[in-house]
């Protein structure tokens, strides 16, 4: 089964995320996480299979 994990948040919201992706690729699907650009490091640190997406709302995090 192909799936896709899509989130937009903080690292605390994306690293459960990696987690459970990991476990439905060992489990044989095909997983792909998109989420902000910034977590590529992350998930690819993980083997995860990774899709980007813009920044820039969570610019507007970082100021605050």
């Amino acid at each position: 089964m192909k799936i896709l994990v899509l989130t937009y948040g903080t690292r605390g919201d994306v690293q459960p995320l990696i987690s459970l992706c990991k476990e439905l690729t060992k489990a044989g699907h095909s997983v792909t996480l998109a989420t902000a650009a910034r977590f590529e490091a992350l998930a690819t640190a993980h083997d995860v299979h990774f899709s980007a997406l813009s920044d820039e709302l969570l610019g507007t995090i970082d100021t605050q």
